[in-house]
């Protein structure tokens, strides 16, 4: 927009505004890299006054290393005239894990309102129902669970956030905590209570950054069937404990795949020292673990990493670059790894 100010005979000032309004569709094609997705295509219709009514319509399709997916999403940010917001998703996929690929479409249905003067507060709820099915797999099949299952869950997120960017925050505090359930009374084929909880903290130090994160969960199905691989938790990666590759901290079968747990815990301690211009260095301490049975939830079989990563502070977005080393290696555990992604660690 433009303005000009125009001065009044009586000494005060009229303000004339022209306004533009912006382009309300675009169509954008992008291009990434992760080190377990390897390469990343994609492209993302968004359109930013759907209807005429502020609404928005997001329409993206990806392709990774890893498989295909496909995601629309509506939102309204206004439901009935108040302050709630409402979001309503579709999603069709393939990936391919390691050990078994599955194939997963399901809906989402959510409404979420911030609150507080800053509103740094948000309470969320939500409901997803969703068919997954694993389509091929390696691992022993007695650690699968359920190969075609239905999963309907519903519950409530609450979340602070008084991070200065959520781009690349250098200063504040997030907190969250997310509780959820499913079972046969809402038409889920698999029954289980979900909980997890994080808390990440960000602190300037002069020019440095030091962050402090802590994450868990925990799943407790119902029954003694075990929940279906895709619905149990997974540890190591760039953004967990990176001495591992993504996922492959825990339990595994005889073949060595992963097949997730009911526990997790993650712990990170990482201090960003800028060295010149947009890069900075980063030595990093990482905790954590994941346990099979949620019965036995604690600090048993704790693994860390220590490590050094290198940043490249883009205007979209940290460009990463870790190497995780194991400071408690044991049989059949890798030295270390390296993680190439973008965006923040945790």
């Amino acid at each position: 927009f433009t303005t000009e100010a125009i001065p009044q005979p009586d000494g005060t000032i009229t303000l004339k505004v022209d306004v533009e309004e912006a382009k309300r569709q675009s169509l954008a094609p992008y291009v990434g890299y992760s080190t377990y997705e390897g390469p990343i295509i994609g492209l993302e219709y968004r359109n930013s006054n759907f209807l005429r009514r502020l609404q928005t319509l997001e329409i993206k399709g990806e392709l990774t290393g890893r498989g295909l997916t496909g995601d629309i999403e509506y939102t309204n940010p206004w439901l009935f005239d108040t302050n709630w917001k409402l979001k309503l998703g579709a999603q069709v996929g393939t990936t391919d894990n390691e050990g078994y690929d599955v194939f997963n479409a399901g809906l989402r249905f959510g409404v979420r309102r911030d609150f507080g003067a800053e509103k740094r507060h948000r309470v969320t709820l939500f409901a997803i129902p969703q068919r997954g099915e694993i389509t091929d797999f390696e691992i022993e099949e007695q650690f699968l669970g359920p190969q075609d299952y239905f999963v309907s869950r519903a519950g409530v997120i609450y979340s602070y956030d008084s991070r200065d960017d959520p781009t690349n925050p250098k200063k504040g505090l997030v907190a969250d905590v997310l509780l959820s359930g499913a079972g046969s009374v809402i038409g889920s084929d698999v029954d289980f209570f979900r909980a997890t909880g994080r808390v990440l903290y960000l602190r300037p130090i002069g020019r440095s950054t030091l962050r402090l994160a802590a994450r868990a969960g925990i799943i407790d199905p119902s029954g003694d069937e075990d929940l279906p691989i895709d619905i149990r938790f997974f540890n190591g990666g760039a953004q967990s404990v990176r001495s591992f590759r993504e996922r492959d901290l825990g339990p595994k079968d005889r073949n060595n795949y992963p097949i997730g747990g009911e526990f997790v815990t993650v712990f990170n301690v990482e201090y960003e020292i800028p060295v010149a211009g947009p890069f900075s260095v980063t030595p990093f301490f990482d905790a954590g673990n994941l346990l099979r049975r949620a019965e036995d939830a604690g600090f048993d079989d704790m693994h860390y990493a220590g490590g050094l990563g290198f940043i490249l502070n883009s205007p979209i977005g940290p460009l990463r670059i870790d190497y995780g080393y194991n400071l408690n290696r044991g049989e059949n555990e890798p030295k270390g790894n390296w993680h190439i992604g973008f965006g923040v660690a945790f």
